[in-house]
């Protein structure tokens, strides 16, 4: 089963979430976009990272493309996405809604 993973955040990280969740460990794919709150203007060269929920550790990163969008895979079972930029306060994602795709 595919699922997506909508996050609404207020500095205006959009992101999906998607992977194979079975009993077994598995690769997890999330992507993003991230753009300015209130004009809606991508936001490039902006810190996406994977964090270990238990250690705190960032398992991977990465920086948005031109147009705001970001990929990252992780085999994690428990960790949360963080958002950053200079001159915005960082985001964390850390209960994201789970959505299926629409296909």
């Amino acid at each position: 089963m595919k699922l997506h993973l909508i996050i609404p955040l207020a500095l205006a990280f959009m992101g999906m979430f998607s992977g194979i969740i079975h009993g077994q460990t598995s690769n997890k794919r999330v992507t993003g976009k991230v753009v300015e709150g209130s004009s809606q203007a991508p936001i490039e060269y902006a810190t996406a990272i994977i964090v270990d929920n238990q250690t705190g550790q960032t398992l991977t990163g990465t920086t948005t493309s031109a147009d705001g969008h970001f990929e990252l895979e992780t085999s994690a079972q428990d960790f949360y996405v963080e958002i950053s930029f200079i001159g915005f306060v960082a985001q964390k994602i850390a209960k994201p809604t789970i959505k299926r795709p629409n296909s």
